[in-house]
């Protein structure tokens, strides 16, 4: 197949350079503006309507194409091919015909940034620089902090502080987001041991799992591990999943779930937002906890018919017996408004920022 699509794109880009990159994805050096390309890729269009026929089987191909413009700061191959990469990708997404994409400097700035965000990411795991801030947790029924979300800080001199919602994809797509959990697990049991949080009353330290952790087979055996060696109750950690996390490993999470709960360790549905899952997920895990959304929260409180979705959604969470946790709460109005509603626990800068460990230790006290 290889060698009929190398035939067709010699026929029609005569005499330009042709590469093959891997597997059927090839590429054309040119110096031919975009505009000067359309006949040709109009004619290979109208090839690839033509099924191929090989060794007695008929293949009908749809193919993906795009218009790199090498960035004039490109100084390395890895510069070209990560355009040529993200491009690719563009056109894969959309629903143009012809797949033409544009790919230049933005994409060169951004890959470039990805790289360096990666660096920073294995220099932290190895020598172990990750911050982790907590937000304390508000019970609306005991007027106290209850418990409190651990989120994980990245900075670095020349990049400065970067985002979870930057770092966490690429630590994702790099594979190692499990030896971050790992790290951010160990520093909150630490913690929690150190200061025996459960004689202060507090309940539990919330810890973030991305998709990755929710099909970790490994993850109820190490993290059991980390909670002996420390001596602290498996209660005082509390896993939190978003939803689109767990309908990616609809397969794995349940047995994963029901492993650690049977040792007492919980789990909260995070993130929670007005779509119901059409799989049920928030009705056959076993989850202890919701969090509404910041967005479900802030769209409910301006239009009448969402807050009617959102008091029903309340009292649903109420008759399966889920505590409720209003994230994102910053004013009192919102905080009354949702108590009344009859939400169980707050979190939001209306109550705290996240704070470093001595400060919420203060909080706490």
């Amino acid at each position: 197949l290889s060698i009929a699509l190398v035939s067709t794109l010699r026929e029609i880009f005569s005499g330009k350079p042709l590469y093959r990159l891997s597997g059927l994805r090839f590429a054309l050096i040119t110096e031919q503006s975009a505009e000067e390309l359309l006949p040709s890729i109009d004619r290979l269009l109208e090839r690839y309507k033509e099924p191929f026929k090989l060794a007695g089987t008929t293949l009908t191909l749809t193919p993906v194409m795009c218009i790199v413009e090498a960035p004039d700061s490109a100084g390395y191959l890895e510069d070209v091919t990560n355009a040529i990469q993200d491009a690719l990708s563009e056109a894969q997404q959309t629903d143009s015909d012809p797949h033409i994409v544009r790919s230049g400097e933005a994409s060169l700035i951004r890959r470039r940034r990805e790289s360096a965000i990666c660096h920073v990411l294995k220099r932290a795991i190895q020598k172990e620089e990750f911050v982790i801030h907590y937000q304390p947790i508000y019970s609306v029924r005991e007027r106290r902090f209850v418990a409190a979300e651990a989120l994980l800080r990245l900075s670095e001199k020349s990049l400065g502080d970067i985002s979870p919602a930057e770092f966490i994809p690429i630590a994702e797509k790099t594979g190692i987001m499990p030896q971050i959990s790992r790290i951010v697990i160990e520093q909150v049991c630490a913690f929690i041991a150190t200061n025996r949080l459960w004689e202060k009353g507090i309940r539990h330290i919330g810890i973030n799992l991305t998709s990755p952790e929710c099909v970790n087979d490994l993850l109820p055996a190490e993290a059991t591990r980390i909670m002996d060696r420390y001596h602290i109750p498996c209660n005082m950690i509390n896993f939190e999943v978003t939803e689109p996390a767990i309908q990616d490993n609809l397969k794995q999470f349940p047995e994963i779930i029901s492993d650690m709960s049977a040792l007492g360790t919980g789990f909260t549905l995070d993130a929670f937002s007005s779509a119901f899952s059409e799989k049920g997920i928030v009705f056959t895990a076993p989850f202890r906890q919701v969090k509404l959304s910041k967005a479900f929260l802030d769209s409910s409180m301006n239009s009448e018919t969402k807050r009617t979705l959102l008091k029903h959604t309340i009292s649903l969470f109420h008759d399966l017996n889920l505590e409720i946790i209003a994230v994102g709460v910053e004013t009192r109005e919102q905080a009354e408004e949702l108590s009344m509603y009859g939400c169980h626990y707050f979190q939001g800068y209306y109550y705290s920022l996240p704070l470093p460990e001595m400060d919420l230790l203060n909080i706490f006290q």
